[in-house]
């Protein structure tokens, strides 16, 4: 989730963003909600120096003998008001964090704008066509030919595109990630287990 200080001071790379992803948050309303935001704190902020000035001109009137029944009746009225104030400083922040959650990271500058066809190759290996000639197939068709790969049901579980992956297709899949967590390790890199489980606050806008 991108950072308010962020969001305030680049408003137009987050506009970018917004039409790149093709994404439907509104940033004209955040920005609204922000400033409204800001400003109640301030007005808050500005009310309890002076209900806290009020505070003080009680205690040095009671003290001195003096009538303090304006000063209290101010303090009253400040204190009101703040709290009037502090309920609508709650339903802004609801509605800050939600639309806050609609606006999307901002895209690498390298990364094309557009569909598939805007794609660019950054890198290729090996030469296909110097390949011997035979009807190619699709991994997906290998790992099912192979039976390490259960599409059908994979798709049941998670979606199209999710396999299952059975027998050594699994094995293979707990190899190649000891192999990467090894080749890091031995590059200077902690390996680190997280808890499955986080709380909401972590999960939110990841």
């Amino acid at each position: 989730m991108l950072d308010r200080k962020f969001i305030r001071q680049n408003p137009d790379a987050v506009r970018d963003a917004l039409t790149a992803k093709n994404e439907s948050g509104d940033l004209d309303a955040w920005l609204a909600l922000d400033t409204e935001h800001l400003d109640l704190l301030r007005e808050v902020e500005e009310l309890k120096a002076r209900r806290n000035q009020a505070s003080e001109s009680i205690n040095r009137m009671k003290q001195a003998g003096e009538d303090a029944s304006a000063a209290i009746t101010e303090t009253r009225e400040l204190a009101q008001r703040i709290k009037e104030l502090d309920a609508r400083r709650g339903e802004l922040e609801a509605a800050l964090h939600s639309e806050q959650l609609r606006l999307p990271n901002l895209p690498h500058a390298s990364v094309p704008v557009g569909g598939e066809d805007a794609n660019q190759i950054v890198k290729t290996w090996g030469d296909p066509d110097a390949l011997p000639v035979f009807e190619r197939q699709a991994h997906w068709d290998i790992g099912e030919t192979l039976g390490i790969m259960d599409m059908p049901r994979g798709a049941k579980v998670a979606g199209s595109g999710f396999p299952l992956l059975m027998g050594d297709g699994a094995r293979l899949q707990r190899a190649l990630v000891n192999f990467m967590l090894d080749l890091h390790r031995e590059a200077g890199f902690t390996e680190v287990s997280p808890p499955l489980l986080v709380n909401s606050d972590t999960a939110t806008g990841t």
